[in-house]
């Protein structure tokens, strides 16, 4: 269908109208397509289609190649006419047509413009040849699109013609432009024949015949600038002429040849200062005219001459093709100084602040080129001065101006020494202080001034630290006003910012941590302790736990850490912050201080109790009395009990009668807290109520006007009971909400009333007189916990005041729970009128079960007036004896004695002075009244030990005691004598745990007589085999064993309580002396009851005669008969006990006591209240006893764990522990109890070789599992964590391991394992975050996640909500995780594989399971990073959700270890983290696109700056362009095209010349390499222009990019993104400033007439002034002024003054001090001169 109409399913529509190539479309339907040719009324003409006329359609087009109409073929008829194509679908009757116009047939060629006559070999003819075709009416054939072709016909040399042969006709002529005919040698003539290239018969056509002569071989230089001097820019002296010669040496004057100019020897482009711009300018190609080339306007800008070069010589080289030739040298000479220079290897570039430029600048006094001037033309004394541009004030530090000719460095052109003169000034300590990402140093001298580059002072290391001031006085529940801002400086005051020389290619930022100073050192307290210094008493009520709350540590950003939310609650004066920075640098941490402040209470909000009543027994008031005060929400007293809104406080108390009823207003009533203990009853006799229950307690929280604490000073409860809870009220109303009444409460803790004290009910003499029995009313605990056994000062218990009565060292000890006995001491003087005092330290408790409960009274006390049991207390005396006691006489003397034998006796050890030493009493035997009792003293008296005292170091079951032994005998034990101990405990050894081992073990061998041929008198029952231990102390060379070669020893006879010494055979133990033995023995294990010790001396040796009596006899006689003779030996006695003169006599026993020891102090704590969460609980004991070694500590009631076994045990005394076993490891788990999952107990067992001293308070944690859901009863606190849990943990001890005495149980004080808080992620700092949100790119998502409970091995993490995350490997549902620095993807793992996660696309979820070996603590961060790509189109932001669960593994078999097992199944539900990830919205875009210019004056050249801040990070590579630079002219060259990074805010910038690409109204320039544009940093672009002459509005400049950007961290992974095409602001390019003149002035030197004058002319404009333009200056108004002044005539116009007087040295001209008395005026010639226009950016006009 014509014109391009589609049709039906098997219609054609025609696409193109075209015989050549005329495609088919074919509409839904494949197929093939047949074009067939029908003829129509034209001219009678008949045509054929020739080609293919059947195609096959691909993608519906049926495409003909090389169909063409004949028309009349086989004849000569030149036909017309219209024609039609028709088209055929094959197999189907859809045709479509076209119509075709066949115009006439081509039929001959024709010459236009034939081959020049003559030309030169190798030569392109200067006219083109041209050729047209003719069709068969002889007219132009203007629409062939056929070719012609032309080559040599005519050839007598074989050449080749060369150039383009075949060429298209356009509009009918064939042109030829770049033929040419090589030759070598000799000249021929050629002809060219053309043919036609389409498919009508035209015949070839034959130019005329044309002349080629040899070609050019050799060039000469016929002039040139050789050996001349020229100066920079100007045009050569002697302009370049070029011959051009054939091979003979002849001109080839036919030759047209260009010749081109280039610089062959270049010492320009070698300036150091300059390099690589030396330009040939002018015309560098000519036109040979008859065989020669002339140049006319050549220049070189870059001299030769001064610029300290290698050489000098220029040369030029003149070339055509393969020939050329070189001139000899020329030199060029600098220019006039105009301007001023400085090198871009001397441009400062970004310094520290405070540090001498890395670069110091140097400046170079150049000409209009750039080229160092003729030192000979600097005037003498020229100073260059810099300054600061674009700086702040104070910046510049260093020597600044600095002199040309300063010693320190060359000179720059001081005409008094020409041949040392430089035209450079280098600066050498140029430095500035302050910070600023854009200064430039501006350079004066001579008038002429130039800037530097831009480049950026940094912040130097930082040095200190700056802090706003804090109000004087903060309210306790609002945040510190104004918040702290703290600023991190270096030494001259300079932010320390982000990016600079600390942080490298990463931010600086140090972390600023805050921390509250207290006055004193001291945290706040609360009563009872003392108030702390800054703290007023009574100010605080209950301690918060946090005494500064927000966040206290912040990064610093951009040097500056603003903190939001501090908040100090407690109540105090005196307050400072302290700010600390760890700068990571030398300066360390630095810290400052804030002003001082104080917090005063915020709104009240309930009450609290200063104090409760306390030291409460049953029928008696409280010792401590109870006070309360209204606080506010941090424990804070709040005395005016009132409620603020806007800062107006308003009364709480005033309540309506039903309120009152409950009650009274401005009064706090108390009850006993339901339920009560049954029985119970609470009264106050201050309150007026004999049941506060019924008839209303209450005291006044105000009286009058005033505020007051409420107290209750007498609360008296009936029973004993461990149940009591107190109930404080009061009522308040709402002063904000009308009749809203609260009831402010506190209920107090379970208390104790305790059972009455016990009460001394006797204090009598003991019928020696030498102590006294006191007499409790019941069992005491005998003052346990405050005296010991081995304290016996009587001070524990008794008054100082009565203890001083009792004489020297009284002696006091408990006989039973009911009597203290007090044995006096010397000069006693306690008598029936001496008041008993009990110390007030004493703890004389009474311990009895009560209301089901064993209770413990307060303490015994005997201070009259006290109400204890109900009854006061009135004073105790003490009773006399009833009988008083007698003297007892002790006389030592035998009873037997032989004839003659001399009579000794002592009565020194005789008794009878009742505790009161008689004066100067002696005792002693009178022999005078001394007699026989019957007949002769005779032989056979019994001997005695005297003395037989042990003493004992402890009773401590398994531990080492030593033992002291004193013997005196009434006679020597004889050598060889056997000394035999019983009641001793068997042998044995004090062991070790954790690792197990032992005291060394003691030698064993058969027991021993002393000598191997006694043995057989000592072979008594028992005796067998012996331990030997070491005998200590002055007596013990008195005894031996095995002959004495194993020295002194006791024998311990094995499997008995015996111990034997053995008489040394040289030795006895001497009569009349004391001889004192020690050895140590171990305590049994078993307590054992009292052990009564005795003590026997055996003599060794035979009767005489007898056997043995070799040895020596033991044996006498009696009188003169042996025949019946004795054994001398030593009857058993009982041993006594060694505990002073008060119990001689007493008999001595061992007794390994069973103490029943009690809890005198302790808590318990935790570390999560999270359910199911791994706990760690805190222990704090102090036991009323010392705890030796296998002591065990049973802790109950706590909330059971799932199996039996060891747990651990930390903290500080951990060691003192026993290691607990398993099965599997009987040699136990170190530092570890033992729980019992039948009994519910958790054991800790004293280690063997450790004793816990007395008094000592042990510090230890044990790890605990908290139940799965809140286990806590039901109760009025607000916060459920702060209810008491189902199950009170008790604790007892058990002295020893086979202790009869199963220990008190007690309450642990704490609340622990009743859980309570949800397990869960989060909800704050839990957070996902992705890198990028760019479309179809790489991206990398972070999940942070953070529980609140220990998350062990094998827990499943899904996260959820990831639509569009593509992350898996492809084909699998693996998620490669992260586990590069920072992130803890290796801490996971699926399919066997770490650092892998699973994927599911139908659920759009990632699951994590975490590895053996990892867990996810509470509270720290795991950091999860994901490789993605990002959805290719934006969707909703997804909100991310975390949630996690654990099934525990139920056939698995624990280790034996410590560690708490997996705990039961957890589930954490799904928490929304914070932030959204994935919505690949995220178009690169410019956030700030804002241009600026230099000048606005039409026609002059402008800097246009554009300053473009993009959202993306922009790498090397990147290419920005900038179109809108309408109507500019020609731009200024390259090397002044700089670009400037500026990182924003506040940072550096540096400046790099990056190559820019102008394309008519627009610049492209690509980032170079090394310049990366952070995300939000502002790239400032330098574009230099010449301005426009008409005026235009302003241009928005057009910027877009193809950005290389970032896509994960690093810049490991990029891509490449368009950032899309952006007007900017800012008014450029208007062009509309008019040229004038900003500065115009004139002086002169001198007004005195008739005196010779200097006018001074100063001038600045806001366009450039082009001396080489024409330009001129017009000086008018010099009426009456003599010109010349002198000759010669011609006007005198310079530069400065020393030209007008070039022997004066002054360079002011008004001071009195200056005169130029040598001048001479000369002849000088100086025309006006205005050089030419300096275009460096910033140049001063």
């Amino acid at each position: 269908m014509a014109g391009g109409r589609t049709g039906q399913p098997g219609e054609l529509g025609l696409l193109q109208h075209a015989v050549r190539e005329p495609p088919v479309l074919i509409q839904r339907e494949r197929g093939r397509v047949r074009g067939a040719g029908q003829r129509l009324a034209a001219g009678g003409g008949v045509a054929t289609l020739h080609g293919d006329s059947v195609a096959t359609t691909v993608h519906g087009k049926a495409r003909y190649i090389g169909l063409r109409l004949d028309a009349n073929p086989g004849t000569t008829t030149c036909a017309t006419g219209l024609y039609v194509l028709i088209f055929k679908l094959v197999g189907s009757g859809s045709t479509t047509q076209v119509a075709l116009n066949l115009e006439p047939r081509p039929q001959s060629l024709q010459i236009v413009t034939p081959p020049p006559s003559e030309g030169v070999a190798s030569e392109v003819w200067n006219v083109p040849v041209q050729v047209r075709l003719l069709d068969c009416q002889s007219g132009v054939v203007v629409n062939a699109s056929s070719t012609v072709s032309a080559d040599l016909k005519d050839n007598p040399t074989g050449a080749s013609l060369l150039g383009t042969k075949a060429v298209d006709l356009k509009n009918g002529v064939a042109a030829w432009v770049d033929l040419e005919v090589p030759l070598e040698s000799g000249a021929a003539f050629y002809t060219l024949e053309f043919t036609y290239g389409g498919f009508a018969s035209v015949p070839a056509l034959t130019s005329p015949d044309f002349k080629i002569v040899p070609p050019v071989s050799k060039l000469l230089v016929l002039a040139g600038p050789a050996g001349t001097n020229t100066t920079a820019g100007d045009l050569f002296r002697l302009q370049p002429a070029v011959s051009l010669l054939n091979a003979n040496d002849e001109v080839v004057t036919l030759s047209t040849a260009p010749i081109t100019a280039v610089i062959f020897a270049d010492p320009g482009s070698n300036q150091v200062h300059d390099p690589n711009k030396a330009v040939l300018s002018g015309t560098l190609l000519a036109n040979a005219v008859d065989g020669v080339a002339r140049f006319v306007d050549l220049s070189i800008n870059k001299a030769s001459v001064f610029q300290e070069l290698p050489a000098e010589g220029y040369q030029l080289r003149f070339f055509y093709r393969q020939t050329g030739v070189v001139t000899a040298d020329f030199y060029i000479l600098p220019g006039a100084w105009t301007k001023l220079f400085i090198p871009t290897f001397q441009q400062p570039k970004q310094t520290v602040a405070g540090v001498p430029l890395v670069v110091q600048p140097w400046v170079y006094l150049v000409d209009a080129f750039d080229n160092r001037v003729d030192p000979l033309n600097i005037p003498s004394g020229t100073r260059v001065s810099a300054s600061i541009d674009g700086g702040r004030a104070g910046a510049a530090l260093g020597r600044v101006p600095a002199t040309c000719a300063a010693a320190s460095t060359p000179n720059c052109g001081d005409t008094s020494d020409a041949t040392n003169g430089q035209s450079i000034v280098r600066f050498t300590d140029l430095s500035i202080v302050l910070t600023n990402v854009s200064y430039a140093m501006n350079f004066t001298a001579g008038g002429f001034s130039v800037l530097s580059g831009r480049f950026t002072i940094v912040n130097a290391e930082p040095s200190k630290l700056a802090l706003n001031s804090l109000s004087s006085q903060n309210r306790a529940d609002l945040p510190l006003l104004p918040q702290p801002t703290v600023q991190l400086l270096d030494e001259f005051g300079n932010l320390v910012l982000s990016v600079s020389h600390l942080g490298g290619p990463q931010d600086y930022s140090p972390t600023t941590t805050v921390r509250l100073i207290l006055p004193g050192g001291q945290m706040p307290t609360m009563p009872p302790d003392a108030p702390a210094v800054g703290q007023v008493a009574n100010a605080v009520c209950r301690l918060h736990a946090n005494l500064v709350e927000g966040v206290q540590t912040k990064a610093s950003v951009e040097g500056v850490t603003a903190f939001t939310d501090l908040a100090v609650r407690q109540v105090m004066s005196g307050f400072k912050l302290e700010f600390s920075v760890d700068t990571q640098r030398s300066s360390g941490v630095l810290k400052i201080n804030s002003t001082v402040f104080g917090v005063t209470p915020g709104d009240a909000v309930g009450i609290c109790s200063m104090h409760l009543p306390g030291s409460c027994s049953s029928l008696s008031p409280c010792l401590s009395e109870g006070e309360l005060r209204c606080i506010d929400a941090f424990g804070n007293v709040q005395d005016t009990c009132k409620m603020s809104r806007l800062g107006n406080a308003l009364d709480s108390f005033a309540i309506d009668e039903a309120a009152a009823a409950l009650c009274p207003a401005g009064k706090m009533c108390v009850k006993l807290a339901e339920p009560a203990p049954s029985g119970a009853k609470l009264s106050s006799s201050a309150l007026a109520s004999s049941d506060c229950n019924v008839t209303l307690c209450a005291a006044a929280l105000r009286e009058g006007p005033l505020n007051v604490p409420a107290e209750f000073t007498d609360l008296t409860m009936t029973v004993p009971s461990t149940r009591y809870r107190l109930k404080f009220y009061t009522m308040v109303t709402d002063p904000f909400k009308s009749g809203v009444t609260y009831e402010w409460q506190h209920i107090s803790p379970y208390f104790n009333v305790s059972p009455p004290a016990p009460i001394i009910t006797s204090v009598a003499f003991s019928s020696s007189m030498s102590s006294l029995q006191v007499l409790f009313d019941r069992e005491t605990n005998q003052n346990e916990g405050v005296s010991s056994p081995s304290n016996t000062t009587c001070l524990p218990e008794l008054h100082p005041s009565f203890v001083a009565a009792l004489g020297t060292q009284p002696f006091c000890t408990w006989t039973s729970p009911y009597i203290l006995l007090v044995s006096l001491g010397e000069g006693a003087s306690a008598s029936s009128s001496t008041q008993v005092q009990l110390s007030p330290q004493s703890r004389i408790l009474h311990v009895g079960l009560y209301d089901g409960v064993l209770m413990t009274s307060i303490p015994a006390t005997t201070v009259a007036g006290v109400i204890v049991g109900g009854q006061p207390m009135g004073q105790i005396t003490l009773q006399p004896p009833a009988d008083l006691p007698t003297p007892v006489p002790v006389v030592i003397a035998p009873s037997n004695l032989g004839a003659c034998d001399r009579v000794k006796a002592d009565a020194s050890l005789s008794r009878g002075d009742a505790s009161r030493p008689f004066t100067n009493i002696q005792w002693g035997v009178d022999v005078q009244k001394s007699s026989a009792t019957s007949g002769i003293f005779k032989a056979g008296s019994v001997a005695r030990l005297f003395k037989r005292r042990i003493h004992f170091s402890n009773f401590l079951p398994g531990e080492v005691n030593t033992v002291t032994i004193t013997l005196r005998p009434s006679a020597p034990i004889m050598p060889y004598a056997i000394i035999t101990i019983q009641g001793l405990p068997p042998y044995a050894r004090k062991t070790f745990e954790c690792p197990t081992s032992a005291l060394p073990e003691a030698p064993r061998m058969p027991c021993q007589c002393g000598d191997a041929r006694l043995n057989f008198t000592c072979q008594e029952p028992g005796l067998g085999v012996c331990r030997l231990t070491p005998l200590e102390g002055p007596g013990a060379e008195h005894f031996v064993t095995l002959q004495g070669s194993l020295g002194n020893y006791i024998q311990w006879v094995e499997g008995s309580s015996m111990a034997i010494l053995v008489v040394d055979r040289t030795k006895y133990v001497p009569a009349g002396t004391d001889t004192i033995i020690r050895f140590n023995m171990t305590n049994p294990w078993v307590p054992i009851p009292p052990s009564i010790l005795t003590i026997k001396s055996t003599c060794v040796g035979g009767p005489p005669g007898g056997q043995g009596s070799a040895l020596g006899s033991c044996y006498i006689c009696d009188v003169n008969n042996c025949e019946n003779p004795k054994r001398y030996d030593f009857p058993v006695q009982y041993m006594e006990q060694d505990c002073g003169r008060l119990c001689t006599n007493e008999q001595a026993f061992l007794a390994i006591p069973d103490v029943n020891v009690t809890l005198t102090s302790g808590s318990i704590g935790e570390s999560s209240t999270v359910n199911n969460a791994q706990n760690t609980l805190f222990l704090t004991l102090t036991p009323s006893y010392m705890l030796p070694q296998g002591s065990r500590i049973i802790i109950s009631d706590l909330y059971p764990l799932e199996r039996s076994g060891p747990v651990c045990v930390g903290g500080r005394d951990a060691h003192l522990f026993r290691c607990s076993g398993c099965p599997a490891t009987p040699g136990g788990v170190e530092n570890s109890a033992y729980y019992e999952l039948s009994s519910g107990e958790l054991t800790l067992t004293v280690r063997n070789g450790t004793v816990v001293p007395l008094g000592t308070t042990l510090e230890f944690t044990v790890g605990w599992v908290n139940p799965p859901t809140i286990s806590r009863t039901n109760c009025i606190e607000r916060n459920v964590l702060l209810c008491p849990p189902l199950l009170l943990p008790t604790i007892r001890f058990i002295f020893s391991p086979t202790s009869f005495v199963l220990g008190e149980t007690r309450p642990l004080p704490g609340n622990v394992l009743g859980g309570g808080t949800t397990e869960a992620f989060s909800a704050i700092t839990s957070r996902v975050y992705e890198h990028n949100t760019l479309p179809g790119k790489s991206n990398i998502v972070t999940f942070e996640l953070v529980p609140n409970i220990k998350l062990l091995p094998g827990t499943t993490i899904t996260l959820s909500g990831l639509v569009g995350f593509d992350a898996a490997t492809p084909g699998t549902d693996q998620v490669p995780l992260s586990t590069t620095v920072g992130s803890d993807g290796a801490c996971f793992r699926y399919a066997s594989t770490h650092a892998l996660g699973k994927w599911d696309p139908a659920a759009n979820t990632l699951t994590l399971t975490i590895a053996p070996g990892c867990s996810l603590n509470p509270s720290n961060v795991t950091r999860v990073a994901v490789n993605v790509k990002n959805p290719p189109t934006a969707q909703t932001p997804r909100t991310i959700t975390a949630a996690a669960s654990f099934e525990k593994c139920t056939a698995c078999v624990p280790a034996c270890g410590c560690g708490l097992a997996a705990g039961p199944a957890y589930t954490l539900a799904a928490q929304a983290l914070v932030g959204t990830v994935l919505s690949a919205a995220g178009t690169p875009s410019w956030t700030l696109l804002e241009a600026s210019e230099s000048t606005a004056v039409p026609g002059q050249s402008n800097l246009v700056t554009l300053r473009v801040r993009a959202s993306a990070v922009l790498l090397p590579g990147t290419s920005v362009t900038v179109a809108g630079l309408n109507n500019t002219l020609s731009d200024m060259p390259v090397e002044h095209r700089n670009l400037t990074i500026t990182t924003s805010p506040g940072g550096g910038s540096w400046v790099v010349v990056a190559p820019f690409e102008r394309a008519g109204a627009a610049f492209t320039l690509t980032l170079p390499t090394g310049v990366y544009v952070g995300a939000g940093a502002t790239l400032s672009i330098t574009m230099p222009v010449v301005n426009g002459v008409a005026q235009q509005p302003s241009q928005s400049l057009q910027v877009s990019a193809v950005a290389k950007i970032e896509i994960v961290p690093g810049g490991l992974v990029t891509e490449t993104v368009s950032v899309g095409v952006q007007g900017s602001t800012g008014s450029v390019l208007t062009f509309s400033d008019p040229p004038r003149l900003l500065r115009k002035s004139i002086t002169e030197m001198t007004r005195v007439g008739g005196a010779y004058n200097i006018l001074t002319v100063r001038m600045t404009p806001n366009f450039e002034i082009d001396g080489s333009t024409g330009a001129t200056i017009r000086i008018g108004g010099l009426l009456n002024t003599q010109w010349p002044p002198f000759a010669p005539a011609a006007p005198l116009v310079v530069e400065t003054f020393p030209a007008l007087l070039p022997n004066c040295t002054c360079t002011e001209f008004e001071g009195s001090s200056c005169s130029c008395p040598g001048a001479v005026r000369g002849s000088i010639a100086v025309s006006l001169r205005l050089w030419a226009i300096d275009r460096t950016p910033g140049a001063p006009p």
